[in-house]
């Protein structure tokens, strides 16, 4: 991944309980949380005046359950094969994600894999 697009994110999670909610920030593809597949995955990029916020690691927020690693299944096309792409969801939109964008038409932005057809949890990983 260039190091021109790996950029400050953020994910807004419920606290626990139920009473507002903890924006967390962390480096990541910032050109493929945006649009609609922003919205579905609970991701964002960080506004101009939130550059300096401090990032923290994606294995610590997973850890924590604020944030969710799933695999997105793309179709390929004639010029390139189906891929499988890591993507991060918030734990809250973990569950709906799939049934708003694994429908055969949707594509993930900045990402030349075609359209997803099915998005899964990844298989559990040591983050050491």
């Amino acid at each position: 991944m260039p190091a021109a697009s790996n950029k400050l994110c953020k994910a807004s999670t419920a606290n626990p309980g139920g009473t507002g909610a903890t924006v967390v920030y962390f480096r990541s593809n910032v050109n493929m949380y945006s649009g609609a597949f922003a919205t579905a995955s609970g991701i964002a990029a960080a506004a101009a005046n939130e550059q300096s916020n401090p990032a923290m690691p994606i294995k610590n927020l997973i850890r924590s359950g604020q944030l969710v690693r799933m695999t997105a299944v793309t179709k390929g096309t004639s010029t390139d094969p189906s891929r499988q792409i890591k993507i991060l969801v918030t734990n809250e939109k973990a569950e709906t994600i799939g049934a708003a964008f694994a429908n055969g038409t949707n594509t993930i932005p900045g990402i030349t894999a075609g359209a997803i057809v099915a998005v899964r949890r990844a298989n559990r990983m040591r983050l050491s």
